[in-house]
């Protein structure tokens, strides 16, 4: 679908007797499934694509249940399918401050965010896990995903990258939890250097709890999970499986965000494995991994 024009926006406001006036404007880091617009104290999100409906259904679902949980993420104001106003639904949140945290390694936001993700881990609880609204969640490959990185590694360093997914697939299942499922940097808000709101819950359900670490910059990791209250041998090792399949998905693609973010992201891997890590960390991590991998350094 088009973009909404201003007026579009203005009449989706007034539909639900919220204020209409001041400037439109849109946020750094458009998504590909809504077209967001910023006026005021709110967030309009009109439906981009019909193929993400659903992620629409699940964000309105799960947006009270995490509030609930005092996580600091935005409030949902209205949710809109009538079709009066935009042909497919929309959604009105309260106004995140900030801007999306980037690819910054920057430890202040992200170790809030282990946080705040231990709030809705313990804090929701009583919903049906199989409710429709709901996204299931799939245990990482990262074998699979080295499929997807073809070409982009020497023999040497596939066999490095090979010897650590099947040390890591060994990672013993953990509880599923209520999680989020995409905590990539375009859906951590940030302002001078903290946390202002986790967004974008189409994507929630239940699942391993370590999913939501899949998208932290691993280096980080330790702290990460020292500020979320569990270090143990397994949550170890099921954060490192989500972060290096995540980081794999992408890496063979030259253009755009997705590639960016997970070259950024295996190099923050290779530095975690590069450093001085003792204990747990380092049985899951094996051997320092070829000098050629540097290269995925920021």
């Amino acid at each position: 679908m088009a973009p909404p024009s201003d007026h579009v926006v203005r009449e989706a406001l007034a539909a639900h007797r919220l204020p209409s006036e001041g400037r439109i404007s849109l946020p750094r880091g458009l998504g590909v499934a809504n077209h967001v617009r910023l006026v005021g104290n709110f967030c309009i999100r009109f439906l981009r694509d019909w193929e993400y409906e659903c992620d629409v259904r699940t964000e309105v679902a799960a947006a009270p249940y995490v509030c609930a949980s005092g996580a600091l993420s935005p409030k949902l104001i209205a949710s809109d399918f009538s079709g009066r106003c935009w042909p497919g639904p929309y959604t009105i949140l309260e106004r995140v401050p900030g801007e999306p945290v980037g690819m910054d390694s920057s430890p202040g936001p992200w170790i809030e965010l282990a946080g705040e993700a231990r709030k809705w881990h313990e804090r929701i609880a009583g919903i049906d896990e199989t409710a429709e609204a709901f996204d299931l969640y799939e245990k990482a490959d990262p074998e699979a995903m080295l499929e997807r990185a073809t070409g982009v590694f020497s023999a040497a360093e596939e066999a490095w990258v090979r010897s650590l997914a099947v040390r890591l697939m060994g990672a013993p299942s953990g509880e599923h939890r209520f999680v989020h499922q995409d905590l990539h940097d375009q859906n951590v808000m940030s302002e001078r250097g903290r946390l202002t709101g986790i967004i974008d819950w189409g994507d929630a359900g239940w699942g391993d709890s370590a999913v939501d670490f899949a998208y932290f910059p691993a280096s980080l990791l330790p702290m990460a999970l020292a500020e979320y209250g569990d270090t143990s041998e397994g949550m170890i090792g099921r954060c490192l499986l989500e972060n290096l399949a995540h980081s794999l998905y992408g890496l063979a693609e030259r253009e755009g965000w997705t590639g960016r973010s997970c070259r950024w992201r295996f190099g923050t891997l290779v530095e975690l494995c590069m450093g001085e890590v003792g204990g747990n960390w380092r049985s899951w991590l094996g051997d320092t991994p070829p000098s050629t991998l540097t290269r995925f350094l920021a």
